[in-house]
């Protein structure tokens, strides 16, 4: 359910107006926020080097997601290792062609 913003089509229009007024004027075609989650794990038994980063000196996992003005996930996209950019799960989920396409 959450690996399609399709079925968010209908209420892009109204979360654009809701941004658009609460920043007066300055974004008028945003609807959401994308949003690169990242979950601390414990460390794993097996292939701890792909989850620790160094940019938090711990081990991870991450999610991609995008968040609507009133707070709802309207994509989720994931895990990915906790070492994985956040450019690079952009363009490994493909979301840019999906809302390119809406």
């Amino acid at each position: 359910y959450l690996l399609d913003p399709r079925i968010w089509h209908g209420r892009m229009p109204y979360y654009a107006r809701l941004i658009s007024e609460s920043t007066n004027g300055l974004m008028g075609n945003i609807w959401g926020f994308i949003d690169g989650t990242y979950r601390r794990t414990s460390r794993p038994i097996r292939y701890q080097h792909l989850c620790y980063t160094k940019f938090k000196k711990c081990h991870a996992v991450k999610f991609q997601s995008i968040v609507t003005p009133d707070g709802m996930i309207s994509y989720l996209f994931g895990p990915f290792v906790g070492r994985r950019h956040d450019s690079r799960m952009l363009t490994e989920s493909g979301l840019m062609e999906v809302l390119q396409q809406l």
